[in-house]
């Protein structure tokens, strides 16, 4: 039997997030630090990922999938760090017979924030920032552009969403030059962030909370001007290549006419053809523009996280590092925002003690797709969720946000009782 989700017992929301990439313009130059050296701390990961049983989705998925009008979705469990449970079904564009395929790329949004966070956790632990290093100090080259409100912003309040940044859309001129998709993604990203840093903050920067995709692009540029190599560069070398993920890169593959991965959709089915025109620009890459990545690599690093979550090391950062980055804040909806992480508390993720347990989550949406992500470190557990198609032209209809809600919850719950 289904259980509705109601907001008290699971629901999370976000605002509509930008999304994320890497690989290609990953050549950019034109930071203004001389590159730095900045060694990984494993040379060939091995992650075992996979159990020797995993119980197959798709039938449950398919009948979520087909309630809820979903052209295709996926989800995938972990426990105790492995994959136990896995599933996809449906199109990979409506309105054709070609099915989704276990290793698809699936474009997963803001839940690209906790992989920036994560990449400015391993500099910090080289050593090459601080989780006090101000905008002012990191950002020479925009001191005279910035207002004074943000010169004591420092890299931990950006991440936190409580820089006091409004919402890109809020400063037109800098939301227009997004779009116009100019010179580099390093000089993208720089001039966006003198664009935001002239505008009176939303509300006095670390007194307040406010979402904002454009205080994750500034944290991006900062690491880039630190190290002088770009974003692209740094999430490959520093989370990605670490944890064994090869599958994580900007944009679906563009062969479009053999349908070779999912396309994303409008609310009402209509598939959106992929090309560079239809997903964010590189500037939004930090704080969720364009990833897309396989639901198997996805997990490697969910399971990084929940190791963290519990109090281990992990692949690619300390113990004491995760706990940092975990550490919630109230936004003032009952619920906190941690550094790429929503914080939050469900009797569903508590262990043995009773209670409610605490979870870490996120969603991630460019209203073509949809994506989502619990971790329950009580239980040892994470659900992951995916789908190709989102709230564009969405009208008055049930938001494709609650129509995951309910899938995770029947994932989730397949999971407790197994």
């Amino acid at each position: 039997m289904s259980r509705k989700v109601s907001r008290r017992s699971f629901n999370f929301d976000l605002p509509l997030v930008l999304n994320a990439g890497y690989r290609a313009l990953s050549h950019s130059s034109a930071a203004t630090a001389d590159p730095l050296s900045i060694p990984s701390t494993v040379s060939h990961p091995v992650v075992p990922i996979a159990s020797n049983r995993v119980r197959n989705l798709n039938d449950l998925l398919e009948v979520k999938r087909a309630e809820h009008g979903l052209p295709a979705v996926t989800a995938l469990t972990l426990s105790r760090g492995q994959i136990v449970a896995k599933g996809e079904t449906g199109m990979r564009k409506a309105g054709t017979s070609v099915i989704v395929r276990p290793a698809d790329r699936w474009h997963i949004g803001s839940c690209t924030k906790a992989m920036t966070a994560t990449l400015i956790g391993a500099l910090v632990e080289r050593g090459v920032l601080e989780w006090d290093t101000t905008i002012y100090s990191a950002l020479p080259s925009l001191r005279e552009q910035m207002l004074s409100a943000y010169q004591n912003v420092t890299v931990e309040m950006l991440l936190g969403h409580r820089a006091g940044l409004p919402r890109g859309h809020e400063v037109p001129a800098a939301w227009r030059y997004t779009w116009k998709r100019e010179d580099s993604p390093v000089t993208h990203r720089r001039s966006v962030s003198a664009m935001m840093l002239k505008n009176e903050p939303a509300y006095t920067p670390g007194r307040g909370y406010g979402y904002s995709n454009m205080g994750y692009c500034i944290a991006g540029h900062i690491a880039e001007v630190v190290t002088g190599q770009p974003w692209e560069m740094l999430i490959q070398n520093l989370v990605f290549e670490p944890l064994g993920i090869i599958s994580a890169s900007p944009g679906p593959t563009y062969a479009s006419a053999d349908v070779e991965s999912p396309w994303g959709h409008q609310r009402d089915n209509t598939p959106i053809e992929p090309s560079a025109e239809t997903d964010y620009p590189a500037a939004f890459n930090p704080g969720g523009g364009n990833l897309h990545i396989s639901m198997t690599d996805w997990s490697r690093f969910i399971a990084e996280h929940l190791k963290g979550a519990r109090g281990e090391h992990g692949q690619v950062l300390r113990a004491a590092t995760y706990d940092r980055l975990h550490r919630g804040m109230p936004t003032g909806d009952g619920d906190s925002y941690a550094l790429g992480w929503g914080v939050s508390k469900r009797s569903w993720a508590r262990g043995d003690n009773g209670g409610s347990g605490k979870c870490l989550n996120h969603s991630g949406t460019i209203l073509s797709w949809y994506s989502q992500v619990w971790v329950a470190p009580e239980r040892d557990i994470a659900v992951m969720c995916a789908t190709n198609i989102g709230d564009r032209n969405r009208g008055s209809a049930v938001s494709i946000g609650e129509k995951i809600n309910d899938v995770v919850w029947s994932v989730i719950s397949e999971e407790l009782n197994a």
